[in-house]
């Protein structure tokens, strides 16, 4: 394995012990806050933790039917958000202006991790699903599918490349098409 390699994945290890470290700790105060309220007899719909300048933090509030855990940036704007919805929970790291960046969602039947660019728009796509069926897309700055890796189970691996119009070009057309 590379350096280089090695490097990165130390680094994304390191930045994922942070991350459940925040959401562990945002958990624990967001359940405390709960409990602190329901002492006092009518619980509040939207709990809130504000830092030394009076800024929103942390935000245990009800969106909809569903309860939401929301950690703030130094800015005021949400950073990370914690959803548990009907059909199961969702998890989003969020960006400038507030546009999903990441998001985790795993419902009955479905597990996906959706990573979007800057500018909120999806470049890539995993789902695992109950038939059992997984899939990776990448997609370009138009949303458009350009490669496919699935697998389904008792069917053999697929990869496909696509054009900028969404013709598959490989498998069905021979050789991929290389394009610099």
């Amino acid at each position: 394995m590379s350096t280089d390699l090695t490097r990165r994945i130390d680094a994304l290890e390191r930045s994922n012990r942070r991350l459940r470290a925040s959401l562990t700790a945002g958990l624990l105060l967001g359940g405390s806050l709960i409990l602190l309220g329901a002492a006092e007899g009518e619980a509040p719909e939207t709990i809130e933790l504000k830092d030394g300048g009076g800024k929103v933090r942390i935000s245990l509030q009800m969106k909809g039917d569903a309860p939401a855990l929301v950690m703030y940036d130094r800015h005021g704007d949400p950073s990370i958000e914690l959803i548990v919805g009907r059909d199961g929970p969702e998890f989003h790291l969020r960006g400038d202006h507030a546009s999903s960046r990441a998001a985790l969602t795993a419902n009955r039947d479905t597990t996906s991790l959706v990573l979007a660019d800057r500018n909120g728009k999806t470049r890539a796509e995993l789902v695992v699903d109950g038939k059992p069926r997984s899939e990776l897309n990448l997609l370009d700055e138009q949303q458009r599918r350009r490669l496919a890796v699935s697998y389904v189970r008792g069917k053999s691996p697929a990869v496909s490349l696509f054009d900028e119009r969404g013709k598959e070009l490989w498998p069905g057309g021979g050789a991929p098409k290389i394009v610099r």
